[in-house]
């Protein structure tokens, strides 16, 4: 659902368009999306005041059918598809689990392209006994860190495959994922998503495991889903969203050091939609350009991902462009995907299996 900001003009709808921004449809719910889009359709107003009094217009065409209210027809249809829809998720969450794996492969020339290795040359990571299913994988400078679902507790942890097999390297009284790992300031951190029950944790990584090293100060005590750190021009920014605005909303902070205040970018929120706005996977530098990661939440969780082409970053300014998406067609996915030299790891999952079998579900 489209929030627009437009010049007034005589005819309805159709002024140019100084600021706009999507939000998320729910397809099981009328109320939740429209709190989902009140919710966020203020946040634009900033953009669209600057834009408007600098004369900056978005190429975005204005002009098409105006609506009128539904017919009765029409709104008992509508009535119909979300219940099912209701019932749909319901039964899905009950019933039914998504069977996540992370597999490698070479990459191709460029990212930028979208295109995606053959499937014959993955190669799948084996599942230790122990847990349900793997997923996030980053890379370290010791192995592929990942979130395995323990199968006995019901949380994540963040553990190392070391030759392919598994060596638990955080446990934690909550659920943990995303293991965004970066080299600052001449040190290998890793700082996984602990939004349910913590704020941002810096975790020391070395050959013999991880040490935890302090909380994250970020501004207004956030608690960041899919927090991803990069170092950039002397100064450490801080991709995420803020578990109280939701994954429809793309954050950026920044500060001096790891241990410093990270405050609010002025350019955030850098996205509002449900393209691209939940990070995933680090930051990459390929041939002089630089490029982000962001989920595609346009139908299902974790289906697919889209790239975006970094154009300016700095303590003051921000801006990227949508360059490509890339979505596996046999099975859903990517939801995590990142790059070490000519190697690529991600994790794309099978159409969910009924939870009752999982155990016996052969992921390879």
């Amino acid at each position: 659902m489209g929030q627009v900001v437009q010049v007034i003009g005589n005819r309805l709808d159709a002024g140019k368009v100084v600021a706009f921004a999507e939000t998320r449809i729910f397809p099981w719910s009328y109320r939740a999306t429209l709190v989902e889009a009140y919710r966020h359709s203020p946040l634009i107003m900033d953009c669209a005041v600057r834009n408007a009094v600098s004369g900056i217009y978005l190429s975005k065409r204005s002009e098409g059918r105006n609506c009128r209210l539904p017919s009765n027809f029409a709104v008992a249809g509508f009535v119909i598809r979300s219940t099912a829809q209701a019932i749909r998720r319901l039964l899905y969450g009950a019933f039914w689990e998504k069977a996540w794996q992370v597999s490698t492969a070479r990459t191709l020339s460029t990212i930028a392209n979208g295109a995606f290795p053959p499937e014959e040359e993955w190669k799948v990571l084996p599942i230790g006994a122990d847990y349900n299913f793997y997923a996030d994988p980053f890379y370290s400078d010791h192995g592929i860190l990942v979130e395995a679902l323990n199968r006995r507790s019901g949380r994540g942890e963040i553990i190392r495959l070391d030759r392919d097999s598994p060596r638990p390297l955080v446990v934690e009284r909550g659920h943990i994922s995303y293991p965004a790992t970066a080299s600052i300031a001449g040190r290998e951190v890793m700082i996984p998503e602990t939004a349910s029950w913590s704020p941002p944790r810096i975790y020391s990584l070395g050959p013999h495991g991880a040490e935890f090293s302090g909380e994250l100060f970020v501004e207004g005590a956030a608690r960041v889903s899919d927090p991803t750190p990069f170092e950039w021009n002397g100064r450490v920014f801080l991709f995420g969203n803020d578990r109280r605005t939701g994954s429809n909303l793309l954050h950026l902070w920044s500060s001096d050091s790891l241990e410093g205040e990270f405050t609010l970018h002025p350019a955030s929120p850098i996205r509002i939609s449900p393209e691209g706005s939940r990070m995933g996977g680090n930051l990459i530098e390929q041939n002089g350009r630089l490029y982000r990661l962001g989920q595609d939440f346009t139908r299902d969780y974790g289906d697919g991902l889209i790239l975006f082409e970094i154009g300016e970053l700095s303590v003051d300014s921000y801006s990227e462009s949508l360059v490509s998406r890339i979505r596996l067609t046999d099975r859903k996915g990517p939801h995590t995907l990142n790059i070490r030299g000519n190697e690529i790891v991600f994790d794309p999952y099978l159409i969910a299996v009924p939870s009752d079998r999982k155990d016996r579900f052969d992921l390879s």
